[in-house]
């Protein structure tokens, strides 16, 4: 993981600002300075005498404190043992003794916090390893709806929720009543006399039909029950809420009540759920005789039914089925239903084949049992589902279980958009031995561990630059230093979090083969354990960059500094990215000539492409190397040095970032790529993440820049006429 340096005083101003997304990255550090936390946790102290719940966005990053590794258990021990009013911390940190959870129990039952502080703190008490049930009555006694709400959904015995119900009159505010109820309602435990009791229960109207429905929700009952809820709603229940409860009466009705068959089609010709006919179908087992009749009966009046049947397309005739999809109307997502099923055969794919729905051939195309002779005359579906720019088309593949496989690998379109592969080539393929060597033209088991374990696409261009680097002048791959050091970063990333990260090798060969030349095998490893991804590959392009200039003695020296720094601060995460990154971004600036960017066409239209943003988005397009310079410096990344400057030049990437706020911590940055239009990176401030409602204005902005790119060189490429 990437770790970012904090100073003390940058520290102090996150916790006492409540940063806490923040404050939590800096402390996940396994060397976070213990004194800082220590500090922390005793100038903290005297908020939370008074009323800790003043500050309580601080809690969190206070018990993450006491989690650090830092701290031994004794050492925790100790330093809540001096502090009192630090109790509450061991409602969120494992390691608080359970003593102290005590300790804090019984000041709360003795009165000491507020009605509303406990109420702050009810989930976290209840909730916690050592919870007293023994002592529920003193609990409930304090007569907290917070309390209350929780113990009612927590509580495994019935005489603790009857307890419960009892006590819901003494609270004061009424308006909180009904929570707690259907917490009761809603628990497993809750046995068939205090449902009775609940069911007979009334209040004000709305809330009784939703204490009844919690109860047909989540327990075993009669059809006279459903009868009589259905009754007290369709009767009782506010009108703009009515329609709703009704349905969801109907819902609960198909999953738990004691219905017979004729009870299930009594229901289904109601026509007042379309939710829990699904549930109801399955779990009265009906016949495939029957299922075919109803499927051809309800046909147009009842899809949710439909729906439920065709989970049993297998089951199914094809005559049947034949004559479901040639009969009018058909809804033709119903079709599609039909066809998410790995089990139609392959006669009634021949018919859909010809189905004049494009989607409806896309599907057919992408089914595990379609005849080969069939597959053969979608070819040009399959084209156009490749070279198809909707989302909506290229995830086709993730609903295909013939494609089970190729979309286990993020990213995998890439395969096609920036390798060239045809993805109809993995269909049915269900081997990662066979992809992999269908990939890379080799098998080895850690070749397939690198590659599946990962679950990245990215990482077929880390083993292929791999391969490469291991290969020798006379074209001969050192296959044993190459299965070697595969090994390595296999052991070390594992099937973990950490997987993924083997895609940070993902370089161009020359660059990794210059880096391999210069680091340990240990030292890589290290540097892609201790970055994200594209800072990984950020710091290897940086090196390498760095250390194979043209002048010898430049590059002996270059690599001399690199080594010192390394020596002294053995650190290969985020401290090494930004030595790298500053250092390229002042050698850079110092020798490079200011090169005109490709995506600088796109200056003349930038006003109208602005006028298409959201009113409180603003666009920064840098035009050169200076002007991306200045991007890199002012957002704290790397998006200035020299590999991304060059990738503009040459126009193999656009690059920009939207603002939407006058800080630093409201730009972001995104990186595209011309020829395929993939977002390759996204970064905040300090190389932080984007927000996700900004990915589809990116999107849009990427393509207006293209277009007016592309438009300016068509212009410029028109013979000029003589004035």
């Amino acid at each position: 993981m990437t770790h970012r340096y904090y100073s003390p005083s940058q520290l102090k101003k996150m916790f006492n600002s409540c940063c806490s997304r923040k404050m939590q990255v800096a402390l996940s550090a396994p060397n976070f300075p213990k004194c800082i936390m220590r500090d922390v946790l005793e100038s903290e102290t005297p908020r939370f005498v008074a009323g800790y719940y003043a500050n309580a966005k601080s809690i969190e990053s206070m018990a993450q404190m006491l989690n650090h590794p830092a701290f031994s258990d004794n050492e925790v021990s100790e330093l809540l043992a001096l502090n009192p009013a630090l109790d509450v911390l061991s409602l969120y940190s494992e390691r608080v003794p359970e003593a102290l959870y005590n300790r804090l129990l019984n000041r709360v039952i003795d009165g000491e916090y507020s009605d509303g502080n406990v109420s702050f703190m009810a989930q976290n008490i209840v909730n916690h390893r050592a919870f007293p049930w023994e002592r529920a009555d003193a609990i409930i006694a304090m007569n907290n709806a917070s309390l209350l709400a929780e113990m009612g959904q927590a509580a495994s015995c019935d005489a603790v929720l009857s307890d419960i119900v009892a006590a819901v009159p003494r609270v004061e505010d009424k308006t909180l009543h009904t929570n707690i109820y259907i917490k009761v309602a809603e628990n497993a435990a809750c046995s068939r006399s205090l449902f009775n009791r609940l069911l007979a229960l009334e209040i004000e109207p709305n809330s009784t039909c939703r204490i009844r429905i919690a109860l047909l929700d989540n327990h075993e009952h009669t059809m006279e029950q459903f009868r009589e809820v259905l009754a007290y709603v369709q009767n009782n229940a506010n009108t703009d809420c009515r329609a709703r409860y009704v349905s969801d009466v109907y819902d609960a009705a198909f999953k738990n009540a004691d219905m017979k068959q004729s009870d299930f089609i009594e229901l289904v010709k109601c026509d007042a759920s379309q939710y829990g006919i699904d549930e109801g179908f399955h779990r009265l087992n009906f016949s495939d005789a029957q299922a075919e009749a109803m499927l051809l009966e309800y046909q147009g009046s009842c899809d949710a039914l439909c729906y439920a049947i065709l989970d049993r397309v297998d089951t199914l005739s094809p005559e049947v089925v034949s004559q479901f999809i040639e009969r009018e109307p058909v809804d033709s997502l119903l079709v599609r239903k039909l066809l998410s099923s790995g089990n139609v055969p392959s006669g009634i794919l021949d018919m859909l084949a010809y189905d004049p729905d494009h989607t409806i051939q896309m599907r057919v195309a992408m089914h595990p049992n379609v005849s080969d002779s069939t597959f053969k005359c979608l070819y040009r579906v399959r084209e156009s589902i490749m070279s198809s720019n909707k989302d909506y088309d290229k995830t086709l593949f993730n609903e295909s279980p013939a494609f089970a496989l190729l979309t286990s690998l993020k990213n995998y379109l890439i395969l096609h958009n920036d390798y060239g592969y045809d993805l109809f080539d993995f269909k049915s393929v269900n081997s990662p031995k066979a992809m992999t060597k269908m990939l890379i033209g080799s098998k080895h088991p850690q070749e397939v561990q690198f590659l599946f374990d990962s679950q990245e696409a990215e990482s077929l261009t880390a083993l292929s630059a791999l391969q490469s680097v291991f290969t020798n002048s006379r074209g001969k791959l050192d296959r044993h230093g190459y299965i070697q050091f595969l090994a390595q970063i296999n052991s070390a990333l594992g099937t973990g979090k950490q997987a993924q990260k083997r895609a940070g090798l993902a370089i161009d060969a020359p660059s990794l083969r210059t880096c391999l030349a210069f680091l340990s095998h240990d030292e890589m490893v290290a540097v892609v354990m201790d970055n994200a991804i594209t800072e990984a590959r950020d710091v290897f392009r940086m090196l390498a960059t760095l250390i194979a200039r043209d002048c010898p003695d430049e590059s002996a020296k270059q690599c001399a500094l690199v080594r010192k720094w390394l020596a002294s601060k053995k650190d290969y995460g985020e401290a090494f990215h930004s030595y790298l990154s500053n250092k390229q971004q002042r050698d850079f600036s110092i020798s490079t000539v200011n090169a005109r960017f490709y995506q600088a066409d796109a200056i003349a239209q930038l006003d109208t492409i602005t006028e298409s943003l959201p009113s409180h988005v603003t666009l920064t397009l840098p035009e050169d190397t200076k002007a991306l310079r200045a991007l890199g410096r002012a957002q704290h990344h790397c998006v200035g040095t020299r590999y991304y400057a060059d990738r503009c030049t040459d126009g193999s990437a656009v690059i920009f970032a939207l603002s939407t706020g006058n800080r630093s911590d409201e730009t972001f940055t995104y990186q595209f790529e011309r020829s395929s239009g993939r977002l390759a990176q996204a970064k905040g401030f300090s190389n932080s993440d984007t927000p996700p409602e900004l990915n589809s204005v990116a999107y849009e902005v990427f393509n207006a820049i293209k277009d007016a790119c592309e438009a300016a060189r068509e212009q410029a490429a028109l013979p000029q006429e003589n004035e």
